[in-house]
């Protein structure tokens, strides 16, 4: 499952230097948005220690950390949470789910202004630096 969003859009220096918080509040606000406008966050944008910003969307079933990020362009994470429980049990992450919210985090970054070149990596692919995919 493609996991790893990047995408380029325009400002977004590591630091806003007025706030001193990490840039991109804006475009998680979107991304939250957009996965709320599908019935599909479960708990708000917060920031993410010094450099980026997380919030949590899924379903009943499986809910996904999600962590915004500037690096050489804009990453977005979303991971499956699996309670350690369920993992000695050996449950795995819903899939359907899983894709349900990629494809809204999707559609949300299509809505962004400004937003291009968007491509979804596995976690392998990522960071092999393979091409990826145009969608989730």
């Amino acid at each position: 499952m493609r996991s790893f969003m990047t995408f380029e859009a325009p400002g977004g220096e590591p630091t806003d230097t007025e706030t001193e918080e990490p840039a991109g509040r804006a475009f998680a606000d979107s991304l939250a948005l957009g996965a709320e406008g599908h019935g599909l966050l479960q708990e708000a944008v917060d920031q993410h220690g010094s450099y980026g910003w997380h919030f949590v969307a899924g379903t009943s079933e499986q809910r996904l950390w999600c962590m915004l990020q500037r690096s050489d362009q804009w990453l977005l994470i979303a991971k499956p949470e699996v309670p350690f429980l369920k993992r000695l049990l050996g449950r795995r992450a819903d899939a359907g789910s899983h894709r349900r919210v990629c494809e809204a985090l999707h559609a949300a970054a299509l809505g962004i202004p400004g937003v291009s070149n968007i491509r979804w990596f596995t976690e392998a692919e990522f960071q092999n630096q393979q091409p990826g995919a145009e969608a989730p």
